[in-house]
């Protein structure tokens, strides 16, 4: 079979690019100036997605013939998305992030490198190089789009997007692009754009009426706004928030840690529904119950005020989180694996408070050291910015895990080597073949290639058989809910599926169960269950979690959009550092085939045994 695990021949590291023009663009005619609603699924996800389209040379398209046909067309289609022109705020109301719709413009350079096109090597390979292909703007006033387009010594070029994801998804994008091709040949726009975005609205009032296990919580208690040690407990998303104040509802379930039905965690239990760490289920353990008389001091803030938690500025060791002062146990101890005793602190042994060292890489709350660890640090020494806006506002997580991985898209601290690992037609067509002994034979090609991803990509690394691991992977929800979202919908309108099997299963379990615990989770995803998630994010910001995500690319389309100066020969996105993200792609070989491109980024040992399970698995009977 064709399958290979393919390393780029010392892919260039400098790609010579020299700017020669930055200018902002504006919309053609005098658009509205309005907010524009975003929903909770777009205020999640607001970071930035930088995408590469290369084209070869077309000597009826000089340079400077692109240059202005893409300007213009640029300017033509801001009328129709003039949020493109706009810039992310927070509603001083409501304390929703929207967008402020005041036609500030967008960013369009031009550049050139030295370099042919050719001498860039296998385009498919993910080359950090490429980040000088797109605009990153310096200024604090940051754009949604910017658009760089540099040539190359061969007469062939690449166009760079760099967008807001909080502006639009993937095929919102593709819509986008598709209107833009038209405009730049002066034809007209073949989708018009809807831009309701309250068709993904948050219920009145919200019904959570799922568990969620595949989202963990942006915790607000411990923004860095400021980008100073700023006080937790920090009220600044909303009037008065006050993480532990459940004055906002009966149910505000601040510190959500969402295990299951043994709720209610830090319930003060004094006669009121008011659950502090509730975690959403509307039981009552009452786990570190205040009420039995003790003076535990469960989260116990010294000072009688609100702000710094976790402070050791006082030169004291003022106990936080201190289960009384007898003993030193585990308190918020996630040691054990999925099944652990939450915010148990029964053991009475000298453990680590909010300790994850049995699962993951960086001890997190660890006190066992007998030093002052860095509190809320990831261990990294620097601040770790999750769904790092980069629109002036950093969400530092605080996330009680099952032992698995937490958050998706943050970069990765480690140095990792990245591979592209290609899939012929008949691999795909062997896999499918090894998914028969499920209940229902009609599985996808994605389904098996995701099952086989999750398997090679959770025992590439160290692991207990009987913990678990999470495979997450993105569903486009348009179709199934009712009624279903219009064609030209422009959002994102993307939800996680998940599906989680205990290691010992992934291991010496069946394959073709795995590619029904997939399917499962893609069935999974209807109008309830995707209303269910979108309700959550009103009560509580969440992101994906999970130890792996694959995001295909397959049939989103970017490479048949038909510009005046041809299609593109190669659409990949920007290389990042997030080893949990696996990406899939269409070969665009001349010609085509149903074939599939893997981009993997692993730490170098860890991608060695990913690759040798990646052929074994695939190739064994």
């Amino acid at each position: 079979m064709g399958t290979s695990g393919q390393k780029s021949a010392s892919p260039l590291s400098d790609l010579k690019v020299t700017i020669h023009e930055t200018s902002t663009i504006f919309p053609s005619k005098q658009t509205e100036n309005k907010c524009l609603f975003l929903s909770n699924i777009d205020k999640v996800v607001n970071f930035d997605v930088e995408t590469l389209h290369f084209f070869a040379a077309n000597k009826a398209f000089s340079l400077q013939k692109v240059a202005e046909k893409l300007k213009k067309a640029l300017e033509d289609v801001l009328v129709h998305y003039s949020f493109l022109a706009g810039r992310l705020r927070q509603n001083a109301e409501t304390k929703r992030l929207e967008i402020d719709c005041n036609a500030k413009g967008a960013a369009f350079v031009v550049a050139s490198s030295k370099h042919k096109l050719s001498e860039l090597g296998d385009l498919a390979y993910p080359n950090p190089a490429f980040a000088k292909l797109v605009h990153k703007s310096k200024d604090k006033d940051l754009p949604l789009c910017a658009v760089q387009l540099t040539s190359f010594d061969c007469g062939g070029f690449a166009m760079g997007f760099t967008t807001s994801h909080a502006a639009f998804d993937g095929l919102s994008f593709k819509t986008f692009l598709d209107n833009l091709a038209a405009l730049a040949a002066n034809k007209p726009m073949p989708v018009m754009p809807c831009h309701d975005r309250h068709l993904l609205a948050a219920r009145s009032p919200p019904r959570v009426t799922f568990a969620h296990p595949e989202l963990a919580e942006l915790d607000y208690s411990l923004i860095a706004s400021t980008g100073t040690e700023s006080n937790v407990f920090d009220a600044s998303r909303g009037p008065k928030s006050n993480v532990f104040d459940v004055s906002k509802g009966p149910k505000s379930n601040v510190f959500d840690v969402s295990k299951g039905p043994e709720s209610n965690v830090f319930d003060a239990s004094k006669g009121t529904e008011s659950n502090i760490f509730d975690a959403c289920k509307g039981t009552k353990s009452n786990v570190f119950d205040a009420s039995k008389g003790t003076k535990s001091n469960v989260f116990y803030i010294s000072k009688g005020t609100g702000s710094n938690v976790f402070d050791d500025s006082k030169g004291t060791e003022s106990n936080v989180f201190d289960a009384s002062k007898g003993t030193k146990s585990n308190v918020f101890d996630v040691s054990k694996g999925p099944e652990s005793n939450v915010f148990d602190a029964s053991k009475g042994t000298e453990s680590n408070v909010f300790d994850t060292s049995k699962g993951t890489e960086s001890n997190v709350f660890d006190a066992s050291k007998g030093t002052k660890s860095n509190v809320f640090d990831a261990s990294k020494g620097t601040e770790s910015n999750v769904f790092d806006a980069s629109k002036g506002t950093k969400f530092n997580v605080f996330d009680v895990s099952k032992g698995t991985g937490s958050n998706v898209f943050d970069d990765s601290k480690e140095k990792l080597d990245f591979r592209v690992f290609k899939l012929t037609p008949e691999d795909i067509v062997s896999l499918k073949e090894k998914a028969k002994g499920s209940t229902n034979d009609n599985n996808t090609g994605f389904n098996a290639i995701t099952a086989h991803i999750w398997r090679c990509k959770a025992l590439s690394a160290p692991y207990d058989p009987m913990g678990s691991s999470t495979v997450l992977f993105p569903v486009d929800i348009r179709s199934k809910l009712n009624p279903p979202l219009p064609e030209g919908f422009v959002g994102n309108a993307v939800l996680t599926a998940f599906a989680t099997a205990k290691y010992e299963e992934l291991e010496k379990g069946e394959f073709s169960r795995l590619v029904e615990m997939v399917k499962e989770g893609a069935e999974r995803m209807n109008d309830e269950y995707a209303r269910s998630v979108i309700d959550r994010g009103e009560l509580c910001d969440g992101f994906p979690r999970g130890d792996v995500l694959v995001s295909s690319w397959q049939r989103l389309g970017f490479e048949k959009v038909e510009y005046p100066w041809g299609k593109p020969k190669y659409c990949c996105p920007v290389v990042h550092q997030r080893k949990e993200i696996i990406l899939l792609f269409p070969p665009f070989v001349a010609g085509g085939d149903d074939g599939i491109n893997l981009i993997v980024a692993l730490p170098p040992k860890k991608l060695e045994k990913f690759e040798n399970l990646f052929h074994t698995f695939l190739h064994s009977v």
